[in-house]
């Protein structure tokens, strides 16, 4: 009986040990966790202890442990097939706003198309901060894997504007984002923008010539 009591003791320590040493990512429903090996592309995501998982062709990324306790909710990612893509509304029930870090998508996807629903991308739109330094460093949202050459957005989105698949703010007063992968060599600014948001040709790989208006102040 001693015996048997030991061994039983030893195998409880065992199985506690390898509960604590080793991380299980529960599935519910039809969501699958990306492991992390997979997640490291979303490196933001990580540094903020955020969940990220694949439902069908897309990647997003909340705060919680399971999809029915989601707060903070992003789409973060693409890995269908299709060529023109539509960003999501809707998750598990949960309303989509927001495109915190968008950092991976198939090499198939060419325009990103943004519903009018989307009205954050990139840091929270602060409407008490200044025009210019809304939503700064903006490139760093589509950057990484996205061969994105277009994006375009909803007429009726009350935040952003797009004109020849570039991103703009409703206005057309600041240029957000000018995709990396866009394929024209030449690329003047509209006389209506005001400001460059920090970081909007950052890797423009076929831009060759760019033209600035006397109206850009920053």
């Amino acid at each position: 009986k001693k015996m048997l009591s030991l061994l039983l003791c030893v195998v409880m320590l065992c199985s506690t040990f390898c509960a604590a040493s080793v991380t299980v990512f529960a599935e519910e429903g039809a969501y699958t966790v990306v492991d992390m090996e997979l997640a490291e592309v979303y490196w933001e995501e990580i540094y903020n202890k955020k969940t990220i998982i694949n439902a069908g062709d897309w990647y997003y990324a909340y705060d919680g442990s399971m999809p029915s306790s989601i707060t903070n909710l992003s789409v973060c990612g693409y890995c269908g097939s299709e060529t023109d893509i539509v960003i999501p509304t809707e998750f598990a029930g949960h309303k989509i706003t927001y495109i915190h870090d968008f950092y991976f998508a198939t090499d198939t996807v060419k325009t990103l198309r943004i519903p009018k629903e989307i009205t954050d991308i990139g840091l929270p739109y602060n409407p008490y901060e200044e025009e210019e330094d809304n939503n700064a460093v903006y490139g760093a949202v589509f950057e990484g894997k996205s061969p994105i050459q277009d994006i375009i957005v909803d007429s009726e989105n009350p935040k952003y504007s797009s004109l020849d698949g570039v991103l703009f703010t409703k206005n057309f007063v600041n240029l957000k984002y000018y995709p990396t992968h866009k394929t024209t060599e030449k690329y003047i600014v509209p006389s209506t923008v005001r400001y460059i948001t920090q970081g909007a040709f950052v890797g423009a790989k076929n831009l060759k010539s760019l033209t600035i208006t006397p109206n850009v102040e920053k």
